[in-house]
């Protein structure tokens, strides 16, 4: 690993030394190494180094676009005699490297097509000009809000995937370049990353442009926050499913708290098989309402149907949910409950009645009484 670190500082030093603008485009990443080994040996490198995964996986490399291996969706191109793993253990390396680098905020899945490699190599190109600021035609990210309205929402993803979690912050900023400008603070345990997002249009097209900065660049440009807009506060919750990367935002400091699931498309996905453990209310890809920008402003309100629908919603789920229903009965039985507390009335008061030593009284009156 340190090895491949230098050799890319070597390209970089290079690449820093062009009179022109340069990309850099490298064949593997050092989170690639956790994939060959078990999580105490990944473990003991990064206490031996002293290194994070943060550092590794955010820090070091802008973009990760992972092209899925033949032996996934192409295996008649699949090569057993050239390669050293079957098919079956070229899949499960394949699906260790996903998971190597779920929780970077700019990673990208490209899947096998039955249109060719060439359409693969042209969706990898189009991922790398969009990140850099590129007009594109099309939108491929989409929007889905979800039935929840907790701050704490957890993602209950299936036994075998693997989900990463951070703490994310974003602030507006004046300057004088583009219509919105934001600075990201993402990580956890006291490791984060810093971006700069500038979004602006020319001719018509809307362009995004998503960079890197140091947390030196980060404290000199937060001193300019733009006062129209609130800082906003989320959790993120990432996970691969169906080969498809996932993440959920929670925004903590709106009121219904609103959660946001976010997933990038290539242009051949014709429907989206969007992961059956989450409940999608409804898809907000071009509602304004759920832009960033929109929901930044100090005086933003979440629209009252979707506050409405949602909060149905979860009531929908808890009585159809055997667990709920079961976990009810319990509590009405528990010692000291109002159920359990008028069956122990109705036994201790049975040799009384019909002496006119106790009034008897309904049980509806009893519940009642107890409410009081």
């Amino acid at each position: 690993m340190k090895l491949q670190m230098d050799l890319e500082q070597i390209f970089i030093d290079v690449a820093q030394m062009q009179q022109t603008h340069t990309i850099l485009l490298i064949d593997r990443g050092v989170m690639d190494g956790q994939a060959y080994v078990n999580e105490d040996v990944w473990q003991a490198i990064l206490d031996e180094t002293g290194w994070s995964t943060i550092q590794l996986r955010d820090k070091r490399y802008e973009a990760v676009v992972h092209m899925m291996t033949a032996a996934e969706g192409a295996e008649e191109f699949y090569a057993i005699e050239k390669e050293r793993e079957s098919i079956e253990q070229a899949r499960t390396i394949d699906k260790r490297l996903i998971e190597a680098w779920v929780g970077h905020p700019q990673f990208n899945i490209v899947k096998n097509t039955k249109k060719g490699f060439k359409t693969k190599i042209d969706y990898c190109l189009k991922r790398v000009l969009t990140f850099i600021g590129m007009p594109q035609p099309t939108n491929l990210t989409r929007k889905y809000l979800l039935a929840a309205n907790k701050p704490n929402i957890e993602i209950n993803v299936p036994c075998g995937v693997k989900k990463e979690h951070f703490q994310l912050e974003e602030t507006f900023i004046t300057t004088r370049v583009g219509q919105a400008n934001i600075l990201r603070k993402v990580g956890k345990n006291d490791a984060f990353t810093y971006s700069h997002e500038m979004r602006y249009e020319i001719k018509g097209e809307k362009i995004q442009k998503k960079r890197q900065i140091t947390a030196r660049e980060y404290i000199e440009m937060i001193v300019s926050p733009d006062l129209t807009k609130q800082k906003m506060m989320k959790t993120r919750q990432c996970f691969i499913y169906e080969r498809q990367y996932f993440i959920v935002e929670t925004f903590l400091n709106i009121e219904h708290f609103p959660s946001i699931l976010r997933v990038e498309m290539t242009n051949e996905t014709k429907k989206l098989k969007l992961p059956p453990f989450l409940k999608v209310l409804r898809e907000v890809t071009n509602d304004n309402a759920y832009e960033t920008w929109s929901m930044a402003a100090v005086d933003y309100i979440m629209p009252e149907s979707d506050v409405f629908a949602i909060s149905e919603a979860i009531l929908e789920e808890r009585a159809n949910d055997p667990t709920q229903v079961l976990l009810m009965e319990r509590i009405n039985n528990r010692p000291g409950s109002a159920r359990s507390s008028r069956k122990a009335s109705d036994a201790s008061l049975a040799p009384l009645k019909g002496t006119g030593l106790v009034a008897e009284i309904t049980p509806a009156q009893m519940e009642e009484n107890l409410k009081k």
